[in-house]
């Protein structure tokens, strides 16, 4: 969804998009490949292309046994997407009712907590305003449409 949003704000810009299919995974399987490829791997091989802009959505299914452990595997998720020091990177949290707006009951309890870590990290994030029944793509692109206005 990124390429085409940064596309109709700058039809110019050459993006490098890399992807991680996250389906399926438990939020502790979602930490640990956060830990091999985020920040703690740019640190350990300074080689490596750094990213200019990180988006983290974790899916609203990525589930762990408890409200303490998702927040602690959440919030490592977020640390390890994130740049330490001095910035080398932006990111940004898409919630889990962005890309999947029919959540059932478990999954509105984890996109609850979901937000609750990201305004804890106080990083920029995508959610759905309340009764709105457009596209990720549009949400996506409207968000981006605001952080680019002067």
């Amino acid at each position: 969804m990124i390429q085409p949003a940064i596309n109709a704000l700058s039809p110019q810009a050459q993006c490098e998009i890399v992807t991680w299919d996250t389906a399926g995974q438990s939020l502790a399987q979602i930490e640990a490949e956060a830990k091999a490829r985020g920040w703690f791997a740019f640190n350990q091989n300074p080689e490596l292309p750094k990213p200019t802009l990180v988006v983290i959505a974790v899916p609203a299914s990525a589930a762990a046994p408890d409200f303490e452990r998702f927040y602690r595997s959440y919030t490592w998720v977020l640390n390890w997407s994130l740049s330490f020091g001095p910035a080398q990177w932006d990111a940004l949290a898409v919630l889990p009712e962005v890309t999947q707006p029919d959540l059932i009951d478990e999954e509105h309890e984890r996109a609850a907590w979901a937000l609750e870590v990201v305004l804890g990290q106080d990083i920029p994030y995508l959610t759905r305003p309340e009764g709105k029944q457009r596209g990720a793509d549009e949400l996506l692109h409207a968000w981006l449409r605001e952080q680019l206005q002067p």
